[in-house]
């Protein structure tokens, strides 16, 4: 068994970071010396403290720009290469229950990290040998060599002037903007859209990861282990299961919850007399084509699908946060002095708190299996989910002009 290591963080972004937003701030100006000011001044804070794991956790559910603030900035159990190598160097170099602060670039956004607290766990084993096509084992050196984090980064980094973003920023700009004796109707055909969609993705995430278990024999063994591994994380998210957690609601029981408390129904009601989502079916069976059927070859056609996974889960980011700091808009304009305020904001905080961990699973589970000589297979498939939820969103966006 690998050696493990659990570590918390308190995330600071800055105005060079790669996206300069998330669930705390929608705009985030300060600079990249400001922020590490701020990871300081959170070390004196918690170093101070009389009970400092307790002062970290309560510190870093209420400052950190990470999704891992709702869990008191705990990241969980990781082994090697599934972090950025600085973070990584300096989680395994601490002792049991040490604490020790560092700031460096994480790895999407470029942002400050600081406190690390890590614990190492069983000493690390010799790694299975690969397996060859028959299942005996290859020498490493006939391995291809895989893609790297940098190309992978400007790949996504690609996704950041794409169509999906100005169709996003379009919808969200129309859904902050819903004029009060109005936003009603127009919201309602959205939301079924939007319920159509969300359930969508788990088919979707489901053959990402058949594909890849698809290419037993084919594929190194090691390799496909630890894609299949991130690959399953955000999909059991979906069902509210986490590790060394019980299980929490589903997503789609918490849309269903979000959804009866911004418009005063029942979802079923909706879905049971409202026509087919037409926009949010062309964009499922679009995305299940494109992942089933991109390529012939089994390897490809795997590295396609994550590929294709990456997008989802990158641009996830941007959708979701921006999402709950649109609703927060209109129901400080329109819902609030309404008075009928939203009050059930779960479904939206736990997907804008979460999509950068699962965006950064997205990416790890591409590193360690896809080949360097796929690159442009990746980003075909990249740029077809850009292409495709871009076509989503701007019809969303009309809907709600």
């Amino acid at each position: 068994m690998s050696a493990q290591v659990r570590a918390s963080h308190l995330l600071v972004k800055h105005r060079d970071s790669r996206r300069p937003s998330s669930w705390k701030e929608a705009t985030v100006t300060r600079s990249p010396e400001e922020a590490l000011a701020m990871v300081q001044q959170f070390r004196q804070q918690i170093a101070a403290s009389p009970d400092v794991p307790a002062a970290f956790a309560e510190l870093a559910s209420r400052e950190s720009h990470c999704g891992s603030a709702r869990s008191g900035g705990d990241l969980g159990w990781f082994g090697r290469g599934q972090m950025q190598q600085q973070f990584e160097d300096v989680a395994f170099g601490l002792q049991a229950a040490q604490q020790r602060a560092a700031a460096r670039p994480a790895a999407r956004p470029a942002v400050q990290r600081a406190s690390v607290r890590a614990r190492v766990a069983a000493p690390e084993a010799p790694e299975r040998a690969p397996e060859s096509p028959r299942g005996f084992p290859i020498p490493a050196q006939q391995l291809p060599e895989l893609i790297t984090k940098e190309t992978v980064r400007a790949l996504e980094a690609e996704l950041d002037n794409g169509a999906a973003i100005a169709a996003l920023r379009r919808f969200n700009d129309n859904l902050a903007a819903l004029p009060a004796d109005s936003w009603e109707a127009k919201l309602r055909p959205v939301m079924h859209e939007l319920a159509y969609n969300l359930e969508s993705f788990n088919p979707a995430f489901t053959a990402v990861l058949l594909k890849v278990q698809s290419t037993i024999g084919l594929s190194d063994y090691v390799r496909r282990d630890q894609a299949l591994k991130h690959l399953i994380q955000p999909l059991a998210g979906e069902y509210g299961m986490h590790n060394n957690e019980p299980q929490a609601r589903t997503h789609r029981e918490l849309f269903s919850i979000w959804y009866a408390d911004l418009l005063k129904e029942p979802l079923e009601d909706l879905l049971a007399a409202a026509p087919r989502p037409a926009a949010a079916e062309r964009f499922f069976h679009q995305m299940m084509r494109d992942i089933n059927g991109a390529c012939e070859e089994p390897v490809q056609q795997a590295c396609y699908a994550m590929g294709y996974n990456l997008a989802i889960e990158y641009l996830a980011d941007y959708e979701k946060t921006w999402m709950l700091d649109s609703f927060r808009a209109l129901n400080q304009r329109v819902l609030a002095p309404a008075g009928r305020p939203l009050t059930e904001w779960v479904f939206l905080e736990v997907h804008a708190e979460g999509e950068a961990e699962h965006a950064a699973i997205g990416h790890e589970a591409v590193v360690s299996f896809v080949p360097a000589e796929q690159e442009a297979v990746l980003r075909r498939a990249i740029q077809d989910h850009d292409r495709d939820m871009a076509a989503f969103y701007n019809h969303l966006a009309d809907l709600l002009q």
